[in-house]
């Protein structure tokens, strides 16, 4: 936990987590890759679940669903639709064209995408780990977040490092989450 974390917000955390719980403090300059770098190499979990503080779960069975991607062993990592308050979408993976780029974002859910791109489960290039799911053996085999990247493009990074290690990233609409940002 970063060490602007109130009070009233690590106890809403350590009743939330119970004795499964591990916390591990934070007290440097913000840097996204750290701390999931951080945390990663202080678990034996089998996966590593990617959540912001800034996001809200829609979906209820999200994690399962999540999981039930990586029954194909060529998965590296898989991230849901993510969507702002409006319910418009944020994120329904990137493309690099040649820089990363969100499909849809801003988009209507109900509005007709290509082929039907925000109603199918499909691979992309990369996806915002804002939340998302990644085996361990996995996110230590590729290094990791890379600290070149404290804030931004650490999750595009990341994608890419485990397809040159033969992995695929998917994006799944059968899940959803709001992300604040």
């Amino acid at each position: 936990l970063d060490s602007v974390t109130t009070s009233e917000g690590r106890q809403a955390i350590v009743k939330a987590g119970g004795s499964r719980l591990k916390i591990v403090d934070y007290d440097r300059p913000f840097n996204f890759a750290e701390k999931i770098n951080l945390a990663g190499v202080q678990t034996k979990a089998d996966y590593l679940l990617f959540i912001n503080d800034d996001t809200e779960i829609i979906t209820p069975e999200i994690i399962e669903t999540l999981l039930s991607y990586f029954e194909d062993p060529t998965v590296g990592m898989v991230a849901p639709m993510l969507k702002y308050e409006d319910d418009t979408v944020q994120s329904a993976g990137h493309l690099l064209n040649p820089i990363p780029f969100d499909l849809y974002r801003g988009a209507e859910l109900r509005r007709e995408s290509a082929f039907g791109i925000l109603n199918v489960a499909r691979e992309v290039s990369s996806a915002i780990a804002a939340f998302s799911i990644t085996p361990r053996k996995l996110f230590e085999s590729a290094g990791g977040l890379s600290l070149l990247f404290p804030e931004d493009y650490n999750d595009i990074d990341y994608c890419l490092k485990l397809d040159m290690l033969g992995y695929r990233t998917i994006f799944t609409p059968h899940a959803e989450s709001l992300h604040f940002e």
